[in-house]
């Protein structure tokens, strides 16, 4: 079986997700089969960001699960067909005093742009900014894999600064933009 579904997803030119028994149970290696024959399988990589990883070879009788059309592969598949489009030149990083970090979010706020807040413990929220006043900022939450989050509300006394237009950003927008066709309603 294994081998007739590999031959299907080469023919198809489709992603595959595979873990063989030398992988945890969280890792698996993502791309397009580019060879195979009955001992093996070639593989060409992709990372989560679209770009083409190279070529990893696998011992059929190793392959313990296979992955096909799975939420994240169709994530994965948008940004591969997507990363052209993807500029890391635009991205927009600012460590400032609040004055100047409200200045920015009313601009992103009329663009709608997903930003990244930067807090001071190092940790971070990323969505796009709905309103914001002297002491603090209301966004739209959306998930790293373009999903809505909720609302959520910021201290600007936490926020140290904020990031936009990063290839995460235009990822995660890229997805947001997309995200009714990685679900089956």
């Amino acid at each position: 079986m294994v081998l007739n579904l590999l031959s299907k997803a080469k023919e198809k030119n489709k992603l595959v997700g595979l873990r063989t028994i030398n992988m945890d149970f969280e890792e698996s290696i993502i791309g397009f089969v580019h060879h195979l024959d009955n001992e093996k399988v070639i593989i060409r990589e992709i990372d989560q960001y679209g770009e083409k990883e190279g070529l990893t070879t696998i011992d059929l009788k190793k392959i313990i699960n296979i992955d096909f059309d799975d939420r994240y592969q169709k994530r994965l598949l948008c940004v591969y067909n997507s990363t052209h489009s993807l500029n890391a030149e635009k991205k927009i990083l600012i460590y400032g005093e609040k004055n100047e970090l409200v200045k920015a979010i009313n601009s992103c706020i009329n663009d709608k742009t997903i930003v990244k807040f930067l807090f001071t413990k190092k940790n971070y929220a990323t969505g796009i900014p709905i309103s914001v006043d002297s002491s603090s900022v209301l966004i739209k939450s959306i998930g790293w894999e373009g999903d809505d989050d909720g609302l959520s509300l910021y201290s600007f006394s936490e926020i140290i600064g904020l990031q936009y237009d990063s290839i995460d950003e235009q990822i995660i927008s890229l997805l947001y933009s997309n995200k009714k066709s990685f679900y089956d309603f």
